[in-house]
Protein backbone atom coordinates (compact mmCIF):
# COMPACT_ATOMS: atom_id res chain seq x y z
CA UNK A 1 0.00 0.00 0.00
CA UNK A 2 3.08 2.26 0.60
CA UNK A 3 4.65 1.71 -2.44
CA UNK A 4 1.35 2.35 -4.29
CA UNK A 5 1.13 5.56 -2.86
CA UNK A 6 4.49 6.31 -3.16
CA UNK A 7 3.83 6.09 -7.21
CA UNK A 8 1.13 7.70 -7.00
CA UNK A 9 2.45 11.03 -5.76
CA UNK A 10 5.27 10.51 -8.18
CA UNK A 11 2.61 10.44 -10.87
CA UNK A 12 1.02 13.73 -9.57
CA UNK A 13 4.20 15.54 -9.49
CA UNK A 14 5.11 14.64 -12.97
CA UNK A 15 1.76 15.77 -13.96
CA UNK A 16 2.50 19.51 -12.36
CA UNK A 17 5.66 19.91 -14.32
CA UNK A 18 4.18 18.89 -18.13
CA UNK A 19 0.52 18.32 -19.25
CA UNK A 20 -1.05 17.25 -22.41
CA UNK A 21 -2.21 20.36 -24.50
CA UNK A 22 -6.24 20.76 -24.81
CA UNK A 23 -6.85 20.57 -28.21
CA UNK A 24 -3.39 19.57 -29.22
CA UNK A 25 -1.86 17.19 -31.08
CA UNK A 26 -2.07 14.02 -29.75
CA UNK A 27 1.09 13.09 -27.65
CA UNK A 28 1.81 16.63 -27.57
CA UNK A 29 2.37 17.61 -23.76
CA UNK A 30 3.60 21.48 -22.66
CA UNK A 31 5.84 22.40 -20.01
CA UNK A 32 5.54 24.82 -17.31
CA UNK A 33 7.12 27.34 -19.24
CA UNK A 34 5.01 27.00 -21.98
CA UNK A 35 7.61 24.53 -23.77
CA UNK A 36 5.67 21.88 -26.50
CA UNK A 37 7.59 19.24 -26.60
CA UNK A 38 6.64 16.98 -29.92
CA UNK A 39 6.65 13.19 -29.87
CA UNK A 40 9.42 12.73 -31.74
CA UNK A 41 11.66 14.74 -29.46
CA UNK A 42 11.48 18.01 -31.08
CA UNK A 43 10.84 21.27 -29.05
CA UNK A 44 8.92 24.48 -29.66
CA UNK A 45 9.41 27.24 -27.27
CA UNK A 46 7.11 30.21 -26.78
CA UNK A 47 8.49 32.28 -29.19
CA UNK A 48 8.24 29.91 -31.69
CA UNK A 49 12.21 28.52 -32.20
CA UNK A 50 11.69 24.72 -32.98
CA UNK A 51 14.80 22.62 -31.55
CA UNK A 52 14.97 19.49 -33.29
CA UNK A 53 16.11 15.91 -31.74
CA UNK A 54 19.74 16.45 -33.25
CA UNK A 55 20.07 19.78 -31.65
CA UNK A 56 19.32 21.77 -34.87
CA UNK A 57 17.18 25.12 -33.83
CA UNK A 58 15.03 27.46 -36.43
CA UNK A 59 14.42 30.63 -35.61
CA UNK A 60 10.69 32.47 -36.12
CA UNK A 61 12.61 34.22 -39.12
CA UNK A 62 13.88 31.13 -40.45
CA UNK A 63 17.62 31.14 -39.49
CA UNK A 64 18.56 27.65 -38.81
CA UNK A 65 21.49 27.24 -36.48
CA UNK A 66 22.84 23.89 -36.38
CA UNK A 67 24.74 21.78 -33.56
CA UNK A 68 27.90 22.89 -34.50
CA UNK A 69 26.99 26.32 -34.40
CA UNK A 70 26.44 27.13 -37.76
CA UNK A 71 24.03 29.62 -38.83
CA UNK A 72 22.14 29.35 -41.96
CA UNK A 73 20.37 32.81 -43.01
CA UNK A 74 16.68 33.09 -45.02
CA UNK A 75 18.74 33.91 -47.42
CA UNK A 76 20.88 30.89 -48.10
CA UNK A 77 23.68 32.97 -46.53
CA UNK A 78 25.82 29.83 -43.83
CA UNK A 79 27.96 31.44 -41.35
CA UNK A 80 30.26 29.73 -39.91
CA UNK A 81 31.34 28.80 -36.29
CA UNK A 82 34.47 31.32 -36.82
CA UNK A 83 32.71 33.91 -38.27
CA UNK A 84 33.20 33.06 -41.63
CA UNK A 85 30.26 33.96 -44.35
CA UNK A 86 29.44 31.42 -46.95
CA UNK A 87 27.33 32.14 -49.83
CA UNK A 88 25.13 29.88 -51.24
CA UNK A 89 26.76 27.59 -54.57
CA UNK A 90 26.47 29.62 -58.05
CA UNK A 91 26.72 32.72 -56.33
CA UNK A 92 29.76 35.16 -54.68
CA UNK A 93 29.90 36.97 -51.73
CA UNK A 94 30.61 40.81 -50.60
CA UNK A 95 32.17 41.35 -47.65
CA UNK A 96 28.67 43.30 -45.89
CA UNK A 97 27.07 40.10 -46.74
CA UNK A 98 25.63 40.89 -50.36
CA UNK A 99 24.76 37.82 -52.43
CA UNK A 100 25.78 38.30 -55.81
CA UNK A 101 24.23 35.94 -58.38
CA UNK A 102 25.35 34.15 -61.27
CA UNK A 103 23.06 37.09 -63.63
CA UNK A 104 24.56 40.08 -61.69
CA UNK A 105 21.41 40.72 -59.64
CA UNK A 106 22.50 41.51 -55.94
CA UNK A 107 20.72 40.39 -52.48
CA UNK A 108 21.72 42.61 -49.92
CA UNK A 109 21.79 41.01 -46.36
CA UNK A 110 17.83 43.02 -45.38
CA UNK A 111 16.38 41.32 -48.24
CA UNK A 112 17.06 44.10 -50.55
CA UNK A 113 17.18 43.27 -54.39
CA UNK A 114 19.21 44.98 -56.79
CA UNK A 115 18.45 44.43 -60.22
CA UNK A 116 21.72 44.22 -62.98
CA UNK A 117 19.74 47.25 -64.72
CA UNK A 118 19.99 49.02 -61.39
CA UNK A 119 15.98 48.27 -60.33
CA UNK A 120 15.50 48.11 -56.44
CA UNK A 121 13.13 46.05 -55.08
CA UNK A 122 12.58 46.38 -51.41
CA UNK A 123 12.29 43.59 -48.90
CA UNK A 124 8.46 42.64 -47.94
CA UNK A 125 8.86 44.77 -44.39
CA UNK A 126 9.26 48.16 -46.67
CA UNK A 127 5.64 47.73 -48.37
CA UNK A 128 4.74 50.96 -48.98
CA UNK A 129 0.79 49.59 -48.33
CA UNK A 130 1.02 48.06 -44.79
CA UNK A 131 3.31 49.75 -41.71
CA UNK A 132 2.63 46.98 -39.17
CA UNK A 133 5.58 44.91 -38.19
CA UNK A 134 5.84 42.14 -41.28
CA UNK A 135 6.35 38.61 -39.64
CA UNK A 136 5.87 36.53 -42.48
CA UNK A 137 5.00 35.89 -46.09
CA UNK A 138 5.75 37.99 -49.02
CA UNK A 139 3.60 37.67 -51.83
CA UNK A 140 0.45 37.52 -49.07
CA UNK A 141 2.04 38.98 -46.35
CA UNK A 142 1.52 38.27 -42.51
CA UNK A 143 1.78 41.28 -40.53
CA UNK A 144 1.17 42.25 -37.17
CA UNK A 145 -2.57 43.33 -36.63
CA UNK A 146 -3.43 47.34 -36.74
CA UNK A 147 -6.64 49.04 -37.22
CA UNK A 148 -4.75 51.12 -40.14
CA UNK A 149 -3.85 48.19 -42.12
CA UNK A 150 -6.85 45.90 -41.38
CA UNK A 151 -8.87 48.87 -43.02
CA UNK A 152 -6.37 49.20 -45.86
CA UNK A 153 -6.59 45.56 -46.98
CA UNK A 154 -10.37 45.73 -46.86
CA UNK A 155 -10.38 48.95 -49.20
CA UNK A 156 -7.90 47.08 -51.71
CA UNK A 157 -10.73 43.97 -51.86
CA UNK A 158 -8.87 41.75 -49.88
CA UNK A 159 -9.67 38.84 -48.08
CA UNK A 160 -8.20 38.92 -44.57
CA UNK A 161 -7.40 36.39 -42.08
CA UNK A 162 -6.50 37.07 -38.43
CA UNK A 163 -4.79 34.61 -35.72
CA UNK A 164 -5.80 35.78 -32.11
CA UNK A 165 -2.45 34.99 -30.72
CA UNK A 166 -0.96 35.03 -26.95
CA UNK A 167 2.41 34.19 -26.12
CA UNK A 168 1.93 32.76 -23.22
CA UNK A 169 -0.83 29.97 -24.55
CA UNK A 170 1.07 26.37 -25.40
CA UNK A 171 -1.64 25.81 -28.01
CA UNK A 172 -0.69 29.41 -30.05
CA UNK A 173 2.89 28.30 -29.46
CA UNK A 174 2.14 24.67 -31.47
CA UNK A 175 0.17 26.61 -34.15
CA UNK A 176 2.23 29.74 -34.68
CA UNK A 177 4.97 27.96 -36.41
CA UNK A 178 2.52 26.12 -39.02
CA UNK A 179 1.11 29.66 -39.73
CA UNK A 180 4.28 31.22 -40.61
CA UNK A 181 5.40 28.39 -42.57
CA UNK A 182 2.06 28.83 -44.40
CA UNK A 183 2.03 32.51 -45.24
CA UNK A 184 5.60 31.73 -46.21
CA UNK A 185 4.74 29.71 -49.37
CA UNK A 186 1.24 31.52 -49.91
CA UNK A 187 1.06 33.31 -53.26
CA UNK A 188 -2.53 34.46 -53.08
CA UNK A 189 -2.12 38.60 -54.15
CA UNK A 190 -5.87 39.43 -53.03
CA UNK A 191 -5.16 38.23 -49.17
CA UNK A 192 -3.82 39.10 -46.27
CA UNK A 193 -3.23 37.90 -42.65
CA UNK A 194 -2.56 39.46 -39.18
CA UNK A 195 -1.91 38.26 -36.11
CA UNK A 196 -3.50 39.85 -33.30
CA UNK A 197 -2.63 39.61 -29.32
CA UNK A 198 -4.76 38.26 -26.68
CA UNK A 199 -4.63 39.24 -23.24
CA UNK A 200 -0.74 39.12 -23.17
CA UNK A 201 0.62 42.57 -22.04
CA UNK A 202 0.87 43.26 -26.04
CA UNK A 203 -2.29 43.83 -26.91
CA UNK A 204 -3.78 47.44 -27.43
CA UNK A 205 -7.11 48.91 -27.88
CA UNK A 206 -7.15 47.84 -31.77
CA UNK A 207 -7.17 44.19 -30.83
CA UNK A 208 -9.56 44.57 -28.35
CA UNK A 209 -12.16 46.39 -30.87
CA UNK A 210 -11.22 43.25 -33.19
CA UNK A 211 -12.10 40.46 -31.02
CA UNK A 212 -15.59 42.70 -29.99
CA UNK A 213 -16.31 43.40 -33.44
CA UNK A 214 -15.86 39.62 -34.76
CA UNK A 215 -16.79 37.60 -31.36
CA UNK A 216 -13.73 36.71 -30.52
CA UNK A 217 -13.58 34.65 -26.85
CA UNK A 218 -10.61 33.48 -26.14
CA UNK A 219 -6.71 33.33 -27.89
CA UNK A 220 -6.28 30.47 -30.31
CA UNK A 221 -8.89 31.61 -32.90
CA UNK A 222 -8.64 31.85 -36.31
CA UNK A 223 -10.34 34.72 -38.33
CA UNK A 224 -11.39 34.47 -42.54
CA UNK A 225 -13.10 37.95 -43.16
CA UNK A 226 -14.70 38.78 -46.65
CA UNK A 227 -13.21 42.11 -48.45
CA UNK A 228 -16.69 43.75 -47.36
CA UNK A 229 -15.67 42.95 -43.69
CA UNK A 230 -18.28 40.31 -42.83
CA UNK A 231 -16.94 37.13 -41.14
CA UNK A 232 -16.40 34.38 -43.57
CA UNK A 233 -15.51 31.83 -41.19
CA UNK A 234 -14.08 30.87 -37.71
CA UNK A 235 -12.06 28.26 -36.03
CA UNK A 236 -11.08 27.79 -32.34
CA UNK A 237 -9.08 24.91 -33.29
CA UNK A 238 -5.70 23.84 -35.28
CA UNK A 239 -6.33 23.95 -38.59
CA UNK A 240 -4.98 20.95 -41.19
CA UNK A 241 -2.33 22.10 -43.51
CA UNK A 242 -3.68 23.65 -46.42
CA UNK A 243 -7.19 24.99 -45.05
CA UNK A 244 -5.55 28.76 -44.37
CA UNK A 245 -5.58 29.23 -47.51
CA UNK A 246 -8.67 27.17 -48.90
CA UNK A 247 -10.43 29.23 -46.43
CA UNK A 248 -8.76 32.54 -47.75
CA UNK A 249 -9.94 31.63 -51.14
CA UNK A 250 -13.18 31.13 -49.99
CA UNK A 251 -13.00 34.77 -48.27
CA UNK A 252 -11.89 35.71 -51.55
CA UNK A 253 -8.39 35.77 -51.32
Amino acid sequence: MKLFAFALLAIVAVAGCTSAIPGGVQGDVVQDDGTILKPDGTMIKPDGTMVKPDGTMIKPDGTMIKPDGTMVKPNGVMVLPDGTMVAPEGTTLQEDGTIVKPDGTMVKPDGTMVAPDGTVTPPPAASADYTGELIAGSTTPYLRYTKADFDQALADGKAVYVYVYATWCPICAAERPNILATFDGLELTNAVGFESHWNDGQNNQDDAALAQTYGVAYQHTHLFIRPDGTLSSKAVSALPAGEIESRLIAAGG
